[in-house]
């Protein structure tokens, strides 16, 4: 009698044993496949924000090159006419100065639209002094104060990694910003082991658990983690936020991923 009752429960404890065998091989193949989609994610996403600098480089050198030779040209033709004008052709010199004066303003638009492409600064002194400038720009702008502590020396990291770092950058700068009662944001950038660290600092009112910074933290930590970093935001004791930025110097200095 026990014989009998004992083969059915042994089948039954190998069915189970079986069956949660194979669960298990199942979600750990699951896992694996989604832990690839998601690498593989992450790396077309990094390919598309390559792309889509290099992209605005090369418009950048078009306007540059191209409309900005044409403007020049046609303002250098205004003057050529304006001294060949007599005395007797005031209304005629009027118009022209006008005219002149439009082709300045699309000189001096060309030129900022030029830099938000592509920052002429980061090209010719380096990542840091184009962070530096940009902080400062963008204070000033804002009528707030900023220090910045940046190397002396610029690392010359590759040319798709360092647009992507200013990016980060430029975006914490104006988050830093667009806080309540802000006055001062501070800036201070290190090369520590075998990574780059930024830290930028304000004395705001921003809500570090608030959703909208929550959200705003993810896509950034998100284009960081594309260059194998991490970044995180914290409340200071004394008032404010202070964000940390952290990206290993390998990927900095190699091959983009495009």
């Amino acid at each position: 009698m026990l014989t009998t009752i004992a083969a059915p429960l042994s089948i039954v404890a190998l069915a189970t044993a079986l069956l949660a065998y194979f669960l298990a091989r199942g979600a750990r193949a699951a896992e694996r496949r989604a832990s690839a989609r998601v690498a593989s994610l992450e790396t077309f996403a990094a390919r598309v924000q390559t792309q889509t600098e290099r992209d605005r480089a090369e418009i950048a050198r078009d306007m540059h090159d191209q409309l900005g030779g044409l403007l020049v040209a046609a303002k250098m033709d205004l003057d050529g006419v304006a001294r060949r004008l007599g005395p007797a052709d005031e209304a005629a010199r009027a118009k022209l100065a006008q005219v002149s004066a439009s082709l300045d303003s699309g000189l001096a638009m060309k030129r900022r639209l030029v830099e938000r492409l592509r920052p002429s600064i980061l090209d010719h002194l380096g990542l840091f002094a184009a962070l530096q400038w940009q902080l400062s720009e963008m204070c000033t702008a804002a009528g707030l104060e900023c220090t910045a502590q940046v190397p002396d020396a610029d690392p010359g990291y590759a040319a798709d990694a360092a647009i992507v770092v200013y990016r980060l950058g430029h975006d914490a700068i104006a988050r830093a910003i667009a806080a309540a009662e802000v006055s001062l944001i501070e800036l201070d950038a290190n090369v520590v082991a075998d990574a780059l660290e930024l830290k930028l600092t304000d004395d705001g009112a921003n809500a570090v658990a608030d959703p909208a910074q929550a959200e705003w933290l993810w896509a950034l930590n998100h284009r960081a983690e594309g260059l194998g970093g991490s970044c995180r935001l914290e409340r200071r004791p004394d008032g404010g936020t202070r964000l940390h930025l952290r990206i290993p110097t390998a990927r900095l200095a190699g091959a983009s991923p495009c």
